[in-house]
Formats: C-alpha cells, structure tokens, sequence
C-alpha cells in the first residue's frame, strides 16, 4: 500500500512524492496542493506511513473506507 498511496499522491499533486516529504521528519505535506475530501486524504496519509504496521493491513480494509468515503460524497 505504501507505494501505492506515494503513487496516488503523485497523480493527485503532479509533484514527485520526495518533493513533497520533510526531511526533517519524514512526513508528507502534501495535502494543501490536492483537493481531495478530507477522509481520502487521511486514507492515503495512513498507506504512507512509516512503520508497516500503522498501513492498512489488507485490501478489504481499503474497500470499506474506499465505500465509506463514497458515501459521504
């Protein structure tokens, strides 16, 4: 998922994702530069994390808040 979310920010800012991460921490700012809802982009803040464990663990989890996200549209 990791490189997917990388990819999905790509698409969404026209900005390569390195462009887009701190140096300092490591985290992207990337939001400001993309309008999306705010729930995809806490979504595809999550795929890109760091730390393996803190990324959505399977597709069907991806799905439901994909579903979810679709609904609050």
């Amino acid at each position: 998922f990791y490189a997917l979310g990388r990819k999905m920010i790509e698409l969404l800012t026209g900005k390569h994702p390195a462009d887009l991460e701190d140096p300092l921490t490591g985290e992207f700012s990337w939001r400001r530069q993309a309008n999306v809802h705010p729930l995809f982009a806490d979504l595809l803040d999550e795929m890109v994390k760091e730390d393996a464990r803190s990324r959505p663990a399977n597709t069907a989890i991806v799905q439901r808040r994909l579903a979810q996200i679709s609904g609050a549209l």
